[in-house]
């Protein structure tokens, strides 16, 4: 809710600036939000409603240059494809669950779901350079701490900061 900057009840408003550190939420979504869990903290099971509500919220006119026709990719992203594809089966689970969101999916393969509006959740490995060819929307990293490191030539995330 507060990385949305959406108001938060006094009880969560509370926890969140006993943990965060911060006076107030922020007054704008946030661009980039890491969460720190353990095991069974439910990172996975979170993450996936967050790439169903990017992809359902999607605006095509809010891309600058994107033309019709072009592929918007949700980049669901963790250390191997078999496990990206457990974050994409919570994902298709969302989708089932909700007869309205249901409707949305136009295509449901083993590694992609497609939305009516254009948007594709994939699935991949932990480098940007699987995700060619489409508009990278929004890019999830699930269990980014297991990704190759720098020493190995393939970070995800020192590929997304440069």
């Amino acid at each position: 809710m507060a990385a949305n900057s959406e108001a938060l009840p006094p009880d969560l408003l509370d926890r969140f600036m006993a943990v965060s550190g911060r006076r107030k939420p922020p007054t704008k979504p946030v661009k980039t939000l890491a969460v720190v869990a353990g095991r069974g903290g439910g990172k996975t099971c979170a993450i996936s409603a967050i790439s169903i509500i990017e992809a359902i919220n999607f605006n095509r006119d809010s891309i600058p240059f994107m033309m019709r026709g072009e592929t918007a990719e949700i980049g669901y992203f963790a250390p191997s494809i078999s496990q990206a594809c457990i974050g994409l089966a919570y994902c298709r689970g969302y989708t089932q669950d909700v007869p309205a969101i249901e409707r949305l999916v136009t295509r449901d393969l083993q590694e992609s779901l497609t939305l009516s509006n254009g948007v594709v959740i994939n699935a991949h490995g932990p480098s940007f350079r699987t995700a060619r060819g489409t508009r990278l929307i929004c890019a999830i990293l699930d269990e980014s701490t297991h990704f190759p490191n720098a020493d190995d030539g393939n970070l995800l995330s020192a590929e997304i900061s440069t």
